[in-house]
């Protein structure tokens, strides 16, 4: 599976510029509704995947936005997600919890940050703001960062999703937390396949779908998905009341496999 550090700052480079809004309204729109309610498609989309333990939307986000861009490089495998950035408890979203976690998993480090690390700012053993590192020279380290102003200040009340830098001795970074990107390698049985997608994933798929009834136009499986594998999904998911995006994610493929 490729989830590494690259793919997470590709994720989170691409969000760059997205304010959040006042309201619920054009919540996937970058700039449009722009306010200060802290109000994020992040929220509501790990709040769809069941990623914590309620829903967020309306609460200080720059962890949220974390969580979100390994959501999205694990191919919305929640569960692959949080293996890697060690989430283990009661999964909320303050950057405190989450430092906490780094820190059970003995993968928090003080100084010598990487690229794909969670960085953490604040003071004590409180974290009050966090991003992801996507370089580190002599003497700063560059950040990507949610829930903040594009001006060199630590913490915003309100704003976007902005680049940032800061020297490496800066007083209230905490340190760094550090995922594990290698559980990918450890490939979930349930990774989400989409179109595009070839091979016996794909197969076992449309095998599946077309025992379900939904027929995904091809002799036999072919193993590749096409749009027809797409319409026939859709189909599926819709039928189920399952998130209909064409895309066989751990959802789907547990209700196509019957699994609790």
């Amino acid at each position: 599976m490729n989830y590494s550090a690259n793919k997470l700052l590709e994720v989170a480079m691409a969000e760059e510029g997205y304010f959040e809004k006042k309201s619920l309204s054009m919540l996937d729109d970058k700039t449009a509704n722009a306010g200060s309610g802290n109000i994020t498609k992040y929220a509501r989309d790990l709040y769809e995947a069941g990623y914590y333990n309620g829903n967020k939307q309306g609460v200080a986000w720059c962890s949220v936005f974390v969580d979100w861009c390994h959501y999205i490089a694990a191919g919305k495998d929640r569960a692959l997600a949080q293996k890697i950035t060690c989430q283990s408890g009661v999964y909320g979203a303050s950057c405190t919890y989450s430092m906490n976690y780094y820190k059970a998993a003995g993968r928090f480090y003080t100084q010598a940050p990487r690229v794909g690390d969670q960085i953490y700012f604040g003071t004590g053993k409180s974290a009050v703001h966090t991003g992801i590192v996507c370089k580190v020279d002599e003497s700063r380290v560059y950040t990507v960062e949610g829930n903040t102003s594009a001006q060199n200040g630590v913490v915003s009340n309100g704003g976007g999703v902005f680049c940032k830098s800061y020297p490496l001795s800066h007083s209230r970074i905490l340190g760094y937390g550090r995922p594990d990107y290698s559980e990918a390698e450890r490939e979930s049985p349930f990774a989400t396949v989409k179109k595009g997608d070839k091979g016996a994933r794909v197969r076992a798929l449309q095998i599946l779908l077309a025992g379900n009834g939904c027929d995904c136009g091809v002799w036999g499986a072919d193993g590749n998905f096409g749009s027809a594998t797409e319409k026939a999904l859709t189909q599926y998911q819709k039928k189920m009341a399952l998130q209909a995006d064409g895309m066989a994610g751990p959802e789907t493929w547990k209700s196509l496999l019957g699994i609790a």
